[in-house]
Formats: C-alpha cells, sequence, structure tokens
C-alpha cells in the first residue's frame, strides 16, 4: 500500500480563461483572462490517498481530504459528507495540511479497512519523508494496526512512490478538466 499527500487547489483554473480579453501590451495578441481573487487562487485542501496492487482492496481504500474550516464550513460538511463515495472521508480542521496527529486518525481508518484481512495479507506500507510521517507515534499507529511501514528515502520517490509518479498527475489533470467542463455549462 503506497501512501501520498498532495495538495490541491480549489480555483484550478490556470489564470487563462474565456471571459474577459486585455488589450496586448507590446507585442503578440491579446490573452484572454479570467479574473480570481488571491485569496480563491490559494485556497488548496490536502489528499491524503493510498493505492495498492490489489483491485478489489483499492475499492476500499480511504481517501481522505484534508479541509481548512474556513473553506469546508460546519454548514456544508454533513451534506458533502454525506454525498462522497463511502471511502471518502473528509476532515475539517483549522489547516488543510496534514500533520503527525491527523495522520494517526488516518492510519486508524486504513487499520479497520484492513483489519478483516490481516490472516490472509501482510499490509507493507510505503510513505516518503515527510515530516509528519517520521514520528515514534505513527509508526507505533501502523504497527498497532497490522501495517508494516517502510519509509521511502529523500530523493527516490520517483522509483517506488506510485502515488508522485501514476496517480497524482493524470488526477490533476481530470479535476482541470472536470472544473473547466462544468465552468463552461455555468456561463
Amino acid at each position: 500500500i503506497s501512501m501520498d499527500e498532495t495538495s490541491i487547489c480549489l480555483y484550478q483554473g490556470d489564470g487563462k480563461g474565456t471571459l474577459f480579453c486585455e488589450p496586448s501590451r507590446g507585442h503578440g495578441r491579446p490573452q484572454p483572462l479570467q479574473f480570481v481573487t488571491k485569496a480563491k487562487a490559494r485556497t488548496n485542501f490536502t489528499h491524503v490517498a493510498f493505492i495498492c496492487d490489489d483491485t478489489t482492496m483499492q475499492l476500499e481504500m480511504p481517501q481522505v481530504l484534508i479541509m481548512n474550516e474556513h473553506t469546508l464550513l460546519q454548514r456544508d460538511f454533513e451534506s458533502i459528507y454525506n454525498a462522497a463515495p463511502r471511502n471518502v472521508y473528509l476532515i475539517r480542521q483549522r489547516s488543510a495540511w496534514n500533520n503527525g496527529d491527523v495522520l494517526k486518525q488516518i492510519l486508524k481508518l486504513l487499520g479497520a479497512v484492513l483489519a478483516p484481512y490481516l490472516g490472509v495479507m501482510y499490509p507493507i506500507l510505503l510513505f516518503d519523508v515527510a515530516k509528519c510521517h517520521l514520528g515514534g507515534d505513527i509508526f507505533r499507529e501502523c504497527r498497532k494496526h497490522g501495517m508494516n511501514p517502510i519509509v521511502i528515502p529523500a530523493r527516490m520517490t520517483f522509483l517506488v512512490q506510485p502515488c508522485d509518479t501514476h496517480t497524482f498527475q493524470s488526477y490533476k489533470r481530470v479535476l482541470r478538466e472536470e472544473y473547466d467542463a462544468r465552468r463552461m455549462l455555468l456561463e
């Protein structure tokens, strides 16, 4: 099982859009722009992803979204949580970033998914050297839930971290495409 996290920008545009066209300054043609506030362009949440090589188990792997309490308002939390697939979990807190305490909660979720299979599988959990992954509490939490942690050394993730090498890039591309398609429906 490979675990990694990625930051997802709430605003999926890249600054270019279809709404306005500013006059050209210097050479070249005017570029279409979509105006967005700095706050919106800087609002992110964290997706903690688990992937594995067993397609049946993959459907059960927790996918955790960590959101800032100002981004995901309490009034919206329950309806979004209820609409999400059963393996998607939302964490609403002061910060949208992962930390040791949140990671222990997340490992507990993964442990609950793995518990029925521990007699027939030997779960190995791969993760990188992010600071929040390396606390002693994290290793104890893994072992408590039957997981065998392996830390991928720095500058080696491109070899053995499939979230980085195969998942996140295409995931973010699909998010941008879906964002653009939905935005076009609104215009």
